[in-house]
């Protein structure tokens, strides 16, 4: 039996610009696997194909389904969808109770993304607590999103959102 590894740098460009990282092509008994290193940024990616990657957005939405408009308050959004970038398969996360909260709702919105293995938060605005809550999670927030969530998971997969480092609201807006 014969174990070869082969170290080799994958360049994820278009879909993920901001990340560089190794990943290991093994051979063993006639199979392949392909792995990589989990890290700042990689939290969970799921698997990859090609140059698609393919991961779990969760996207703040005033509905439960993939046409209803994104919600540009992530903590009190009505809904926070997940969804798969490839198939768009979608579950529902409702929110009401947090959006009704009077204080907390962003760290406890974070806290739902972060159980269901999202690697991907969509948004349009993230307050600091709900943002330190998601960083210490590794999940990247994309923000500014518009449009109905499709429209939304359609400009992440094309690479047209950007990763924002830092809160782009005060909080209990």
């Amino acid at each position: 039996t014969t174990h070869v590894s082969y170290k080799i740098d994958c360049d994820p460009k278009p879909i993920i610009p901001s990340f560089h990282y190794s990943c290991c092509i093994v051979y063993w008994h006639s199979q392949i696997s392909l792995t990589w290193p989990r890290g700042p940024g990689l939290s969970g990616l799921n698997k990859i194909i090609g140059e698609k990657y393919i991961m779990k957005l969760a996207v703040s939405s005033k509905g439960p389904d993939l046409d209803d408009p994104v919600d540009p308050r992530f903590g009190r959004a009505a809904y926070i969808l997940v969804v798969d970038s490839e198939t768009l398969d979608v579950e529902a996360l409702d929110n009401q109770e947090n959006a009704n909260a009077l204080k907390g709702a962003g760290i406890q919105a974070a806290g739902m993304v972060s159980d269901k293995g999202a690697e991907v938060l969509i948004t349009g605005f993230c307050g600091p607590n709900a943002f330190k809550v998601l960083n210490a999670a590794k999940i990247k927030v994309a923000s500014d999103a518009e449009g109905t969530v499709r429209d939304a998971v359609t400009s992440f997969n094309q690479g047209k959102l950007a990763f924002v480092d830092q809160a782009n609201v005060e909080g209990h807006w």
